[in-house]
């Protein structure tokens, strides 16, 4: 799979429905959306530079950095409570994007 392909999919998956949340959502909502788009930005960046200076990978390759980037997040959720919150939404959010990729195998 290409980065372009990846993308693509992340684009219909779930950066569509994140960027037009319900239209009737409270603070917390709002917050979650925007670190749900930060986490997808985040993860095809580093999907970017894990391959460089590839442009494709197998899907078992975006599954393990995937991995890799959930082991990131849960270790900078705990290093600051303050910021707890926006990495565990960046790991669920990535845990869900390794799954999708599973189901594609």
């Amino acid at each position: 799979m290409s980065i372009e392909q990846f993308e693509l999919i992340m684009c219909d998956m779930y950066q569509m429905d994140a960027w037009m949340p319900n239209p009737v959502f409270d603070k917390y909502e709002f917050a979650k959306s925007s670190y749900s788009q930060w986490a997808i930005s985040e993860f095809g960046n580093y999907l970017v530079r894990s391959l460089y200076p590839r442009t494709e990978g197998t899907i078992d390759e975006f599954i393990n950095m995937a991995e890799k980037f959930i082991g990131k997040m849960d270790y900078y959720s705990t290093i600051n409570s303050a910021n707890s919150r926006m990495f565990s939404i960046a790991r669920n959010t990535v845990a869900d994007i390794q799954d999708m990729l599973r189901a594609m195998k």
